[in-house]
């Protein structure tokens, strides 16, 4: 039989397996001959991810380990010697996890793991709102304009909406997000048949991601506006393709499940509004240098215009 102390590449991970056994350390030099011992007597090791070697094309010696014990006791330790406080794709912990989550899943015979850390993370997939009714609902999606930066909370256009409709309404809006953040967020929402989704189309120029915790927004303009040749068209085309996908995407999901889909633009690009001129849900404002006034902040739309754009919309509802 063979038991297994699994963690870290530390004295500790050593010390709390010898507290309990008499336990030998296993390495790439001597992993096979113990499992082979193994299956004729008793034997108790400890071991982590860095203890057996890199992977190759054709095994991993550590999973290879972990598969043949007959028990594993995992002794995680605080911090881990490869953590540098980053994101790091191919950490020991990671892999770790991994193959101990994919041992017990097959095998049952893993204590201690807990895997909290991997799936209690809401921010990376939390929606910022939820359906109000069993009825008809409103959503109102996309940046800081619809999510009323500047104005008061009965100015902005959606909430001038849900007044004149007399409609519940939620809110799938995030300063300083992109329309892929705002795509995502319809599509993972319990949108029904004969709901209305208004989605104010910021620009495709933005990008999110994910840092210090929670999402932060890139302006890709700034970058490419400074580059030249090939790199600055690709980027800038790439930008367009992953916003017209996004808005595809969406577009479909709402003509399958009977919802209507109002999208306009509130910041976006003429590049982005002459490619959808022909989609069915997207409705075209007149043109604008700027905004017919602006709110307290002297960045964002103002009252007026908030009023304007309700106008607009209500035509289309």
């Amino acid at each position: 039989m063979l038991k297994l102390f699994v963690g870290d590449n530390t004295q500790e991970l050593a010390d709390y397996a010898n507290l309990r056994f008499n336990s030998v350390l296993i390495t790439s030099s001597n992993y096979k001959q113990l499992i082979k011992q193994s299956k004729t007597q008793d034997i108790v090791g400890h071991a982590s991810f860095s203890d057996l070697g890199k992977i190759t094309k054709t095994e991993s010696p550590f999973y290879t380990l972990l598969s043949a014990a007959d028990s594993i006791e995992y002794y995680p330790p605080e911090k881990w010697s490869d953590h540098n406080d980053t994101y790091q794709l191919h950490s020991m912990q990671r892999i770790t996890e991994y193959y101990l989550y994919d041992i017990n899943r097959i095998n049952k015979n893993v204590i201690g793991l807990t895997l909290d850390q991997w799936t209690n993370q809401p921010n990376y997939l939390k929606l910022v709102d939820t359906r109000k009714s069993h009825n008809q609902n409103l959503w109102i999606s996309g940046c800081s304009i619809s999510h009323g930066v500047g104005v008061d909370p009965d100015q902005r256009y959606g909430q001038l909406l849900t007044d004149g409709l007399q409609l519940p309404v939620s809110w799938l809006t995030l300063p300083g997000t992109s329309i892929e953040w705002a795509a995502d967020q319809i599509l993972r929402s319990d949108i029904m048949s004969g709901d209305i989704i208004v989605w104010g189309l910021t620009s495709e120029y933005r990008a999110c991601e994910w840092k210090d915790g929670r999402i932060k927004n890139i302006n890709t303009h700034a970058f490419e506006a400074s580059e030249t040749g090939s790199l600055a068209i690709v980027s800038e085309e790439n930008r367009l393709f992953k916003a017209l996908l996004a808005i595809n995407q969406v577009e479909n999901f709402c003509n399958k499940i009977g919802a209507q889909l109002i999208a306009f633009p509130v910041i976006s690009t003429e590049s982005l509004r002459l490619h959808l001129s022909n989609n069915k849900s997207y409705f075209e404002t007149n043109y604008q240098t700027g905004f017919y006034d602006y709110g307290s902040d002297g960045i964002h739309p103002g009252a007026l215009q908030h009023q304007k754009w309700y106008n607009f919309l209500r035509q289309y509802i």
